[in-house]
């Protein structure tokens, strides 16, 4: 059977250290506001709560050497009105890397 690929987005991100998410069709990527040339891929992206209108997302950066130990991470709120034209596509991508987790469990 084969895998289905889903249409790649970008989501712009007003963070102080990343500039934007953006999904590739399999993959999640942060981009940096200090080095937009650069994209880091995720080793993992969370959906902490959802309700309907709303996600609350967890992004783990991919890190080497002794920063494995307390990998970088941010969060990030979506909502569906701001971003109403992609809100399913950002749906079905995260249910391809769902784990559920819940306050603060791993």
């Amino acid at each position: 059977m084969s895998k289905r690929r889903l249409a790649a987005f970008a989501i712009p991100l007003e963070h102080r250290r990343w500039d934007l998410l953006r999904f590739d069709g399999q993959q999640w990527l942060l981009r940096e506001r200090l080095a937009p040339c650069e994209e880091r891929p995720l080793a993992r992206i969370d959906v902490v709560l959802e309700g309907g209108a709303w996600r609350w997302l967890r992004l783990r950066v991919r890190v080497s050497g002794w920063r494995r130990l307390w990998p970088p991470q941010c969060h990030l709120w979506l909502r569906r009105r701001e971003l109403p034209h992609i809100w399913p596509l950002i749906g079905a991508a995260l249910a391809l890397h769902r784990s559920r987790v819940w306050l603060g469990q791993p």
